[in-house]
């Protein structure tokens, strides 16, 4: 023991639960004891990381790593740290390069035993999308448009067809040998129509005067019948009715 009154002692310890009974003695030989219980850890902790799983690919270039340790257990994955809770769980942000990234995810307990674990993360690039063209929709619409004008056409035809008799065309007949048709023979020149015959009016009935008569002499019959011939002979023309007739004699005054 020093002047000060500290002192030091080794004491073996074995893994486990170690209770060291302990007891200081003076000069007068007064005495005062305790014990002290060490616990020796020499196990390694527990590391089980739930995500990523291993060889995971993604675009992003923070993610989260969640797993379970020993309660309050430290977590480090190169120049990222975290801390285990009371019930063992931990989450640690970490950040990714392009390409293949190799974690050394590292627990150690408060005992300062360590287990550590190699995980393995592939951040891709990201494809990106073309930007939509300003007449896509434009286009779009047309072509709806277009479609809903055809279906109208069909559903009228169809229609129509249902309603009206059949339209289905004829077989096509065997081709025949060819022939050679004969020369259509020449047109007669069209002739005139025959200029009509210029009507003739009809011959006028004139009054002739009865023939002065001869006192004491009879008048002979009226021959009206002879006179009409000659006049509808020289003019052409049909015989006009007779008028009067032969047998008829004129009374005398």
């Amino acid at each position: 023991m020093n002047a000060d009154g500290r002192f030091t002692q080794s004491v073996p310890l074995v893994a486990g639960r170690n209770a060291i009974p302990i007891v200081a003695v003076d000069g007068a030989g007064n005495s005062n004891s305790t014990t002290f219980v060490m616990l020796v850890d020499l196990e390694s902790p527990p590391l089980n990381i739930t995500f990523p799983r291993d060889g995971w690919r993604t675009v992003k270039k923070n993610i989260t790593i969640n797993g379970t340790t020993e309660p309050f257990a430290t977590i480090s994955a190169g120049e990222f740290f975290g801390a285990a809770g009371a019930d063992g769980r931990f989450a640690m942000n970490v950040s990714l390069l392009y390409g293949n990234n190799t974690l050394i995810v590292k627990a150690r307990d408060r005992a300062g035993n360590t287990n550590s674990l190699i995980w393995h993360v592939v951040r891709e690039r990201s494809q990106v999308a073309p930007a939509p063209s300003p007449w896509a929709a434009a286009i779009i619409v047309v072509i709806i448009i277009l479609a809903v004008e055809n279906l109208g056409i069909y559903w009228y035809f169809t229609k129509r067809k249902s309603k009206g008799p059949s339209t289905q065309l004829p077989e096509e007949e065997e081709a025949l040998p060819y022939e050679e048709e004969a020369p259509p023979p020449p047109k007669r020149p069209a002739q005139a129509p025959p200029a009509a015959a210029p009507s003739k009016a009809p011959p006028q009935r004139t009054a002739r005067a009865p023939a002065a008569e001869t006192v004491g002499t009879p008048r002979s019959k009226l021959n009206w019948d002879e006179e009409e011939a000659k006049a509808t002979e020289q003019e052409g023309m049909e015989m006009p009715v007779q008028v009067g007739d032969e047998d008829d004699d004129i009374e005398e005054f």
